[in-house]
């Protein structure tokens, strides 16, 4: 009767700890998805506005995959408080209850249990360690196949045109293969370690009924005793047996939270305080480069060598040289993008390093070289970066590149939508279309690099008239080789191998290229 009796408490001490893990898995469950939803809405979105803050070159270091792969960590951040192991926690903390209340029943079947924990233990810890390296590889070689998937897509044009997707898929094909391996090599691991944790269980519940059935026949244990020491047991040996399966997740969560929180401790483009206010200061768009000197790496050559260079405002400016010659990266350090070694960077007098970068990109209008759309309507990337952008404004700026008429031809017009990248225009019509989105703002300085190298000769003609005419007012530096532009603008610079080899009138610099043109023809024979 006493065994009886014992058996009814602890059956409804049991049934009370129902009772109370289906409300706890309840609220756990709100909480998780509230705690999910709010890190989607706060960590989300700052991990965004940090990523967009980074400098420039930042992006140009870091290769897009493995920049995706770190974003996604905030998907395993979501998988972990929403999945299993918080309450996997809950019961590792209910794990020392469990066992107390085993030894208040039975001390041996309490040090049964108790040795049993350092096994799995032992078990967990070894599993991991050989496993470790086989997810190692596997992250690794996702990211390598992953790049190549996105280098395929991106370069799809390229890809097609060459006729090189089997060069494509030979380099697919070795991440694709050790990532298959790895994950097999893993996921062996996980099913050994977990079947042996499970072997490992049963035989300590064998150990429990042995030693607990010698107890009965002794007259030292109920019945109702030895199958609530059986329960008690199973719950305090469940959250053991998880632990192999809990740790790498636990890793995993730490990994994912650091690489958020680096992204998030990256330091930002900087935005200098100076002593007085900026932001209502309308730039002439003078110009002037002192001694400056940039590199893209420690152990490379510098890009651009002591240039010193004046560029005065209103005037429709070329540069000039042979690829390679340093002329992109002259523009990117004139748009503030990157920041010289060596030297100074003025707009109107003032230090461009010491001026807030936003202030300063309101100002100014960009075509890089790299043609760069986005999803969505004409009218929409045309205004894309201007504030309270009417349509006309937008009408106007297509307009004066002399994209509009082509726009009247379209069905829906300025709301005809294009794909990802532009697609859906032309090379020449992608260009019109940034040109037009770099005037819509009627910035102070624009820089064209090689925003012109896909359109005809009469449009590309027209476009540079234009924009001389609309000159007054406004910086235009134009990056080119063709002699009939050079020849429209005010004043040309000509690059070489990073270093300024002269300034002039355009006939004088024009003249100064074929010399060099001719002496590089005549040295390769």
């Amino acid at each position: 009767e006493g065994g009886l009796a014992t058996l009814d408490v602890l059956v409804i001490g049991m049934l009370s700890l129902v009772a109370f893990e289906l409300v706890l898995r309840a609220l756990r469950g709100y909480v998780a998805s509230y705690t999910g939803a709010r890190l989607d809405a706060a960590v989300g979105r700052e991990v965004l506005e940090r990523l967009l803050r980074l400098p420039y070159r930042s992006f140009e270091r870091m290769p897009a995959a493995r920049l995706l792969e770190r974003l996604r960590q905030l998907d395993q951040l979501r998988s972990f408080l929403t999945g299993n192991l918080p309450l996997f926690l809950v019961d590792l903390a209910f794990v020392g209850l469990f066992l107390g209340a085993l030894f208040l029943l039975n001390g041996t079947l309490g040090l049964v249990t108790l040795a049993a924990l350092p096994l799995f233990a032992l078990l967990s810890w070894l599993g991991h360690r050989r496993q470790a390296r086989h997810l190692l590889l596997h992250r690794r070689r996702v990211v390598d196949k992953n790049t190549t998937v996105w280098e395929a897509v991106a370069n799809a044009l390229t890809v097609k045109a060459l006729g090189i997707e089997p060069e494509i898929e030979r380099r697919f094909r070795a991440p694709l293969y050790e990532t298959a391996w790895s994950g097999l090599r893993a996921g062996t691991t996980a099913q050994l370690t977990a079947s042996l944790a499970q072997a490992l269980q049963h035989l300590t519940a064998v150990l429990l009924v042995y030693f607990g059935a010698r107890m009965v026949i002794a007259g030292e244990l109920s019945i109702g005793g030895l199958v609530a020491a059986s329960i008690l047991a199973a719950r305090a040996l469940a959250p053991a047996r998880q632990l192999f399966f809990a740790w790498p997740q636990l890793q995993q969560m730490r990994e994912a939270w650091g690489r958020v929180d680096a992204l998030l401790r990256e330091g930002g483009e900087a935005e200098p305080r100076l002593e007085r206010n900026v932001e209502g200061l309308r730039l002439q768009g003078h110009l002037r480069l002192e001694g400056v000197t940039f590199r893209y790496g420690e152990d490379r050559p510098p890009a651009i060598d002591d240039v010193t260079l004046d560029i005065e405002a209103g005037r429709l400016f070329a540069l000039a040289g042979p690829p390679g010659s340093g002329k992109s990266t002259l523009a990117r350090l004139l748009a503030g993008l990157v920041t010289p070694e060596k030297g100074r960077v003025l707009v109107d007098g003032h230090d461009l390093a010491q001026l807030p970068p936003s202030f300063y990109r309101r100002q100014i209008g960009v075509v890089p070289q790299e043609l760069q759309l986005f999803s969505g309507t004409i009218a929409e990337n045309i205004a894309l970066g201007s504030e309270h952008c009417p349509h006309a404004r937008v009408v106007a700026a297509a307009r004066f590149v002399g994209l509009h008429e082509f726009v009247q031809r379209l069905p829906e017009g300025y709301e005809t939508r294009l794909g990802e990248r532009g697609a859906g225009l032309s090379a020449g019509q992608k260009q019109l279309v940034c040109i037009a989105r770099a005037l819509v703002r009627n910035p102070r300085i624009l820089l064209l690099d090689e925003a012109t190298s896909a359109l005809d000769q009469e449009t590309e003609r027209l476009l540079v008239h234009n924009l001389k005419r609309a000159a007054s007012g406004r910086t235009v530096i134009l990056i080119t080789h063709r002699p009939q532009l050079l020849a429209m603008c005010d004043r040309v610079a000509v690059l070489g191998e990073g270093r300024l080899v002269g300034v002039g009138s355009p006939a004088t610099m024009i003249e100064l290229l074929e010399r060099r043109r001719a002496a590089q023809l005549h040295a390769a024979g």
